[in-house]
């Protein structure tokens, strides 16, 4: 296994990431190594998700980028590569119309003024899309040593406990000051308050 996987791997089982409770399924965890986006194929989080044995799919990347403006854009290049495979996957579509279609869609959600969390779906049920990286301070829940993108079965996130999501969000309030958005792909830091 590659070395920033080893190392992200590790990360999970200490308990810092913002899921405390991920150190105990890291084992449930597939990790996928990405040198380029575009080389990814979207039937593995198809795999994933028929899968139910792994908890969680967690891309990482082969390098770290200098900004949040360029790793929350590879991010996103990132999820719509993956949308635009599961939606030709699950609906057998390859028609460069509707390819259009989805691609409009994807820069409609992905643009400033959109009030649109996109979601990976595949067989009607959506995935939650988190990235992270080593560009947030060290007790942002987003923190990671590596750069990042993890992907859940909101089915999953669904079954657990109240108690431990409770855990969660009062771990998060305490690192952040305030609640964690597990619905965004990407959320950009806070400006510096003068």
């Amino acid at each position: 296994m590659h070395e920033r996987i080893d190392e992200v791997k590790r990360f999970f089982e200490s308990g810092r990431s913002v899921c405390p409770f991920a150190r105990s399924y890291v084992d449930k965890v597939r990790f996928e190594y990405v040198e380029d986006v575009n080389a990814l194929d979207a039937s593995r989080v198809a795999r994933f998700y028929d899968d139910q044995e792994k908890m969680a799919l967690t891309y990482v990347f082969g390098t770290d980028l200098d900004s949040h403006e360029k790793e929350r854009d590879r991010s996103r290049d990132l999820f719509r590569h993956l949308f635009s495979g599961l939606t030709a996957l699950e609906h057998d579509i390859s028609d460069p119309q509707t390819v259009a279609q989805v691609k409009a869609f994807l820069d409609g959600a992905f643009s400033p003024a959109s009030q649109i969390n996109a979601f990976l779906t595949y067989k009607q049920e959506t995935m939650f899309s988190i990235a992270m990286n080593s560009l947030y301070e060290s007790n942002h829940p987003r923190w990671s040593p590596y750069s990042i993108v993890v992907i859940t079965r909101r089915s999953d996130i669904a079954a657990v406990p109240q108690e431990t999501i409770h855990r969660i969000r009062k771990t998060s309030q305490e690192r952040m000051g305030r609640s964690y958005d597990a619905d965004e792909l990407y959320i950009m830091p806070d400006p510096i308050q003068l």
